[in-house]
């Protein structure tokens, strides 16, 4: 299955590369489709991209460059990765499948905090869970065989508790089984 990891940039030259080979990091290109989607900037960040990964332009602001990556993508599942975030080391990033996504809207086109409500919709479609991070690596559902009707859940991976964005049930469990990104 592939996963679309969708990375939106502005000014990200300093953290650009390591987002991305963290994204990468013991995946195919078979296995994972990198998109960059760049709202203008003006730091040298586009001439940094490497050439396994999607260039894509679009305006200014996270949720019109998030969308604009979603609608280029081919992945069944689609990842949501702040250019300043590492999907190893604690870092938060938002997991959809496709069809959930573009089910709700994507994300709305909103100053701040799209990805809280682009939770809350995904929350009216199916569940959301919150899973930590063990052992360094992100926990994620089994994608290779996803319930028919049941959006992925949307995740941050982080400590343990309650997140800032998030509902989270601790009785929640995953069926099936999660599976290591």
């Amino acid at each position: 299955m592939l996963i679309s990891v969708i990375v939106p940039v502005l000014n990200e030259a300093g953290y650009i590369l390591e987002s991305l080979a963290s994204a990468r990091s013991g995946c195919s290109h078979a296995e994972v489709e990198l998109i960059v989607v760049d709202g203008g900037s003006t730091d040298g960040t586009p001439r940094l991209i490497p050439g396994d990964a999607r260039l894509l332009a679009a305006p200014r602001g996270r949720a019109v460059q998030l969308n604009c990556g979603a609608r280029a993508s081919r992945g069944e599942a689609l990842l949501f990765l702040h250019a300043d975030w590492r999907l190893m080391s604690g870092d938060q990033a938002q997991f959809a499948r496709r069809e959930a996504f573009f089910r709700v809207g994507g994300f709305p086109e909103i100053p701040l905090m799209e990805d809280l409500e682009l939770a809350r919709q995904l929350g009216r479609v199916g569940r959301l869970a919150r899973l930590p991070l063990p052992g360094g690596r992100l926990l994620a559902p089994d994608l290779a065989q996803p319930q028919p009707g049941i959006p992925l859940p949307v995740l941050r991976a982080g400590p343990p508790g309650p997140g800032p964005f998030l509902p989270f049930q601790p009785r929640a469990r995953l069926t099936p089984p999660p599976i290591f990104l």
